[in-house]
């Protein structure tokens, strides 16, 4: 059984066209919402996806920690699927396929990036995890015999930065790891000040864990 996790805050909209998606797609999936927001968290929840209550806002990294804990721990899925809504759902299909060479696939889009991408994927690469072309991507599928030695309780990136830290932590353990190319019109995106200083936190937090251990 594949299980897709869907972080999502404020943005429901995501769900609405992506949960139907995935249902069309893969009808025995589970889907998983881990919700920061109470708008989306009744969204997913009229959309029959499984969603986690909380008491108060989690943030990106550990609710997405959480969503990957339960598609293998509680809900044994074989496959876990990071799904950022951004993705198309129809691109997983490319990651199965990619399972016959690699544990995780990572998602890489084809097209122009913006420098910053650029930037960012050249630095991770170099400080933290090599062998895939964008560990950053918000789109990434792994294998649960991968994410049962993966050391959870380490876990301490921001927003998107911890997706490499999965990565680097997975590699450790003797995953390998793939690059699954899809097709995406790339969007413009303005962030929050508070997130540019949690990605430089992030990349220090990666220098630390590369060079003085974990």
């Amino acid at each position: 059984m594949i299980g897709f996790v869907i972080p999502v805050y404020k943005d429901s909209e995501i769900l609405k066209k992506a949960i139907p998606e995935i249902n069309r797609l893969y009808p025995n999936s589970k889907i998983i919402v881990v919700a920061d927001d109470i708008e989306s968290m009744n969204v997913a929840l009229d959309l029959h996806a499984f969603v986690p209550y909380h008491a108060k806002r989690m943030g990106f990294s550990k609710s997405l920690c959480e969503g990957m804990c339960l598609a293998w721990f509680t809900f044994q899925c074989d496959i876990v699927v990071i799904c950022d809504g951004d993705h198309p759902i129809s691109a997983v299909s490319d990651f199965l396929e990619s399972f016959k060479s690699c544990d995780v696939a990572v998602g890489y889009e084809r097209g122009v990036w913006k420098q910053s991408r650029v930037w960012s994927n050249m630095l991770v690469n170099k400080l933290l995890v090599s062998g895939v072309a964008n560990p950053t991507c918000g789109f990434v599928a792994f294998k649960s015999s991968v994410l049962s030695k993966l050391p959870w309780d380490k876990m301490g990136s921001e927003y998107d930065m911890i997706h490499p830290e999965l990565l680097y932590y997975a590699k450790k353990n003797g995953a390998s790891l793939g690059s699954t190319m899809f097709d995406e019109v790339q969007k413009v995106r303005y962030y929050a000040p508070q997130r540019y200083i949690s990605w430089l936190l992030s990349f220090i937090r990666m220098i630390l864990i590369k060079n003085f251990g974990d």
